[in-house]
């Protein structure tokens, strides 16, 4: 029996709501009806989960709820496949993505913590199997571990794009040599190691690697061992051979709402992006973490091993080992999103008061997650999640006319290396780093605007005659060239 998604979002969303009562204090029935954006206008009205699933075409949500470091609440919306009945329920794994890594960083720092691994050893003492190749452009290049958890090792593969069937599939090694059949660009040198960020999923199946010749095991088997067995993440697995599994999993759902011809794809490259797992089994991770970062001592890591993955280089900006954190109006979160064609999913949590939230979702738009996670902050009262810069007046003058004026490419006064882009496209107000990233503008008054997307929360104030004021946490000024 086939079913209309419009409908399955607006009825059977509503309808079909699967919860674990796990404390007096569960309120997530309040979640599906307190959506916000991260920037609202005053009097805006929250919106609902099943409108927002609707807008965005993303049939499933599953959400576990982290409060004062225990999970109390978990809940799953919707269904695992468009045009069928079958719900998600908190036991529906999806494809974790980029969350992979995360998990990868605590299981390569299990092996720090045993004194088998060096994060400062250039890596190319480490591996026997297989050597990055010699850089012509940076001949005495040193790449170490620390370098390639924090992204700054300057490596090429941004990310993945999976295969269509479990047959056949790559193997590690055919990956990094680049074999024929291969879905990846070979592994590379592109900018001087330790002086930029560059986000590099390729460089992390180098961990993957580490973790297999220093163990001895498959990297499937070691991290069930050393991870998700000792957390007790009964639901998550790396197999990328899903028999037997398929009426378990969720569905993966393109932009438009259709599903994949094949399901969902296949990744080998476990450590980048081949986790299987549930909100709930994450939220295991979360806590073990946030616990070790408070100085609890019988937990996965050693509390000073896991304050060691919250430092980040000094070249990697706000990318530490495996995590990225977010400074929240003074509180420190910590977390990884991920994206693998098809699903979407967000982990974030606090270093201090133990408040986190897990989002996974089978559909590519990634727009709703923050929404959701909003709503779990709103509804949780997370303190300073918001900032008051948030909150925009209810009417504000934009005079449209101004905006040609303001493009062009801004350089700061301080870091000629520091430059961005602002360009009118398709009716809004631009900046950007090219291929790094593109955010709108938000009018906050007349001359002034927020970047949507960024946090810590970025104020843009055009002074005219080329000047351009950026204050995120400090005020730097930028010019027009």
């Amino acid at each position: 029996m086939k079913f209309n998604l419009n409908r399955l979002n607006w009825l059977l969303l509503l309808a079909t709501l699967f919860m674990l009562p796990l404390t007096a204090q569960d309120k997530t029935d309040q979640i599906a009806q307190n959506l916000r954006p991260d920037i609202i206008r005053e009097g805006d009205a929250p919106m609902t989960l099943a409108h927002r699933m609707n807008n965005y075409n993303v049939p499933g949500v599953s959400i576990a709820v982290v409060q004062d470091f225990q999970l109390v609440g978990v809940k799953a919306y919707g269904v695992k496949e468009a045009g069928a009945p079958a719900a998600i329920i908190p036991e529906t794994p999806f494809q974790s993505a980029s969350i992979s890594k995360l998990v990868n960083a605590v299981g390569l720092m299990r092996l720090v913590e045993e004194g088998k691994l060096d994060l400062d050893q250039n890596v190319n003492d480490i591996l026997k199997s297989w050597q990055i190749p010699p850089s012509s452009k940076f001949p005495d290049a040193i790449i170490t571990p620390r370098m390639i958890l924090s992204h700054s090792a300057g490596l090429s593969n941004h990310g993945f794009d999976g295969y269509k069937s479990a047959e056949g599939l790559p193997t590690l090694l055919d990956i990094l040599t680049t074999q024929k059949g291969v879905k990846a660009d070979p592994l590379e040198i592109i900018l001087e190691p330790g002086t930029t960020f560059k986000y590099s999923g390729g460089g992390t199946l180098l961990t993957q690697l580490m973790i297999e010749e220093i163990s001895g095991k498959s990297y499937p088997e070691y991290m069930q061992e050393a991870v998700l067995q000792p957390l007790g993440m009964t639901n998550s697995f790396y197999s990328v051979n899903q028999a037997g599994r398929e009426d378990q999993l969720a569905t993966a759902h393109f932009a438009n709402g259709k599903p994949l011809k094949n399901k969902y794809q296949h990744y080998p490259e476990s450590a980048a992006g081949g986790l299987w797992s549930t909100p709930t089994d994450l939220s295991k991770m979360m806590i073990d973490l946030m616990l070790a970062f408070n100085g609890q001592e019988g937990r996965l890591l050693k509390p000073e091993t896991a304050k060691a993955m919250l430092v980040p280089t000094e070249a990697s900006g706000n990318c530490a080992l495996g995590i990225f954190l977010n400074d929240k109006n003074g509180h420190l979160y910590f977390g990884h999103s991920g994206s693998n064609e098809g699903f979407m999913a967000d982990f974030v949590g606090s270093t201090t008061n133990g408040n986190g939230a897990i989002v996974m979702q089978n559909g590519e738009r990634f727009d709703l997650i923050p929404e959701v996670i909003n709503s779990i902050a709103t509804v949780y009262e997370w303190d300073n999640w918001f900032s008051p810069e948030s909150t925009l007046p209810a009417n504000v003058n934009v005079d449209k006319s101004l905006w040609k004026a303001y493009q062009g490419h801004y350089v700061s006064e301080k870091n000629k290396a520091k430059t961005f882009d602002v360009k009118v496209k398709k009716g809004e107000l631009i900046m950007s780093r090219p291929g790094a990233w593109s955010l709108p503008l938000i009018p906050s008054g007349s001359n002034k605007y927020l970047l949507k997307g960024a946090s810590p929360t970025v104020t843009v104030e055009f002074m005219g005659e080329g000047e351009l004021q950026v204050t995120q946490g400090e005020m730097t000024i930028f010019r027009k060239e």
